[in-house]
């Protein structure tokens, strides 16, 4: 019976040996265990960075893992900092929603719960070869418009491969680019038979498909590539002049629209600088009849004559200036606005409250109306027995008037 125990002894403490060979990383080791952050299998090597664990799930995973404090998706964002984590996360702040939601006074990127968040750190410029959708808006690289005509966007032709890389139709050493890289039998361009076979540049077969023998393709004036190869894009080509696309609209000088579409309006626009309408800046003269600035206004009609004399007189206003007031030609009492100034008649209105002979004296003040019938009433003085009158004053009656009561 001992016999059969220690057997079965030795076989059951095997398995046990056995069951203790930790395997859990699922690697193509049994000894590194892929994501516990420590070197298991003493190689220099740790979790995903060893090869043991390159097919392992837990390198292969792209998704951010919300809660082990690891960068997973190599997004350069950690656990509820990454986008990924945002259905996971309990955050103070939602960055996004355009609420204060912890009441700090504080809203969304603003709060400073949200300075490492991803939504808030997106630049507005994208790399155009890194790989990452830095401006995120869906487009990677050279997929993103805003990398047209960059450096790392701009395809040359590769000699050797077999395509056509620049997508001018050319591929490899039929493409010029390639004439530097390239040892032809036949020079395609330079005029002389270099294979001596009786056939020069492009009467050679050998030319047959070359670039310098075959028309360029059109240039194309709205797709950003330059179609020609002649190292202009769009309507910076000639080739393009007359095309619809690049018609330049000219400049109407006083619509008050940027017709060119150059940011300058009217008689800011350079286009305008000889035009009328941007030379003359105002009705010079506002009697002569003549539209001067252009503006459609005529003389008075036009505000800039609103303070000008001959726009703002409409009667002769004095009679003994020299100057014709209301701009009808006629100066002073030869205007038949003056007729019955007194400067014009020869003497003092008297009831009209003005001195209009000029000596200083109005109305029944002054001695020529002294025995009118409008001043009759003012004498205080009796032509009969010279009573009321001044010492130096004689009282007389005017016949012009009659009696006095």
């Amino acid at each position: 019976m001992k016999s059969l125990l220690l057997p079965l002894f030795a076989l059951c403490f095997a398995c046990t040996l056995i069951a203790c060979d930790d395997d859990s990383g699922g690697g193509g080791s049994s000894l590194e265990i892929c994501n516990n952050g420590m070197d298991d299998d003493g190689d220099g090597y740790t979790d995903c960075d060893d090869q043991d664990c390159f097919a392992d799930s837990s390198c292969t995973n792209t998704q951010e893992i919300c809660d082990n404090g690891v960068d997973d998706d190599g997004d350069g964002y950690i656990d509820c900092l990454d986008t990924d984590c945002a259905d996971s996360c309990e955050y103070s702040e939602d960055c996004s929603n355009g609420v204060d939601d912890d009441d700090d006074g504080f809203v969304d990127c603003e709060d400073q719960d949200c300075f490492g968040n991803q939504i808030c750190n997106v630049t507005t410029q994208e790399d155009c070869g890194n790989g990452v959708d830095d401006d995120g808006d869906g487009r990677v690289d050279c997929a993103d418009s805003d990398c047209v005509g960059t450096a790392e966007c701009i395809i040359t032709e590769v000699c050797d491969n077999g395509e056509d890389d620049d997508g001018d139709g050319f591929a490899d050493c039929d493409d010029q680019d390639c004439a530097d890289s390239c040892e032809y039998s036949e020079d395609c361009s330079n005029g002389v038979d270099d294979d001596g076979d009786g056939y020069v540049d492009c009467e050679d077969q050998d030319c047959l498909t070359n670039q310098a023998c075959n028309e360029p393709l059109p240039e194309v004036c709205d797709d950003g590539l330059d179609n020609d190869a002649d190292g202009l894009y769009d309507c910076e080509d000639d080739d393009c002049d007359g095309d619809p696309l690049c018609a330049v609209t000219p400049e109407v000088c006083n619509n008050g629209q940027d017709d060119d579409g150059d940011g300058l309006v009217d008689c800011e626009d350079d286009d305008c600088a000889g035009h009328p309408i941007c030379v003359v800046t105002g009705e010079t003269v506002c009697d002569d009849g003549q539209d001067n600035d252009g503006d459609g206004l005529t003389d008075c009609e036009d505000d800039d004559c609103s303070s000008d004399p001959v726009c703002t007189t409409t009667t002769e206003t004095v009679c003994d200036d020299g100057v014709d007031n209301d701009g009808d030609g006629l100066t002073d009492c030869a205007d038949d606005d003056c007729a019955t100034d007194a400067l014009c008649t020869g003497g003092e209105v008297c009831d009209n409250w003005m001195d209009d002979d000029g000596d200083g004296l109005s109305d029944c003040d002054d001695p020529e109306c002294s025995y009118t019938y409008a001043c009759a009433e003012q004498i205080d003085c009796d032509p009969v027995d010279n009573t009321g009158c001044a010492t130096s004053e004689f009282c007389y009656a005017n016949s012009n008037f009659g009696s006095l009561d």
